[in-house]
């Protein structure tokens, strides 16, 4: 239910966030979605018209298991945000296992196979420099403009003052 509530807000102009409030049982946040890596960019195109955080990890990163409580943390107390978290685990037995101890505010994406070459050929139609290091952190406005770009970050700090400067700029 509380997921529903922090969802609540919801921008006519954002498909894939109008797709997501509308799944009703959070157990259906847990079940896999495999995705290619060319639908990363398509999760960019889909999310115009919100604030959006996609996250790059992967149960076996150190770095990612750290910071996922942060990330949970992050989403709920920015109720207008999108988190988009795509892991790029070989296996659904990893992820669900992580999402055990870390369960998801959001649909539960994996890539089902991808190359850092392709990871860098999509990242860069949406002029992303992806550096080859997770947990990898991309924001994007509402156009779909990058606003910060986050590798392997010690907490996620910089992204929240990037929200902030970004809804005070909207918001005179």
């Amino acid at each position: 239910m509380l997921l529903i509530l922090s969802l609540g807000f919801v921008q006519a102009s954002c498909p894939l966030k109008l797709e997501i409030n509308q799944i009703q049982d959070k157990q259906e946040f847990e079940q896999e979605k495999l995705i290619s890596v060319s639908q990363i960019e398509q999760f960019v195109q889909q999310s115009k018209g919100c604030l959006t955080l996609i996250e790059l990890w992967a149960s076996w990163c150190g770095p990612c298991r750290q910071i996922a409580p942060d990330v949970s943390k992050l989403q709920q107390s920015n109720p207008n945000l999108m988190v988009i978290q795509i892991s790029s685990d070989s296996s659904a037995g990893a992820m669900s296992r992580f999402h055990k101890k870390h369960p998801p505010l959001s649909p539960a994406w994996r890539l089902e196979s991808w190359s850092l070459e392709e990871l860098g050929k999509t990242y860069s139609l949406f002029d992303a420099s992806f550096p080859s290091r997770i947990p990898y952190f991309v924001l994007l406005d509402e156009h779909g403009t990058i606003l910060l770009e986050l590798t392997e970050p010690k907490d996620l700090s910089q992204i929240q003052l990037a929200i902030n400067e970004h809804q005070s700029k909207s918001n005179p």
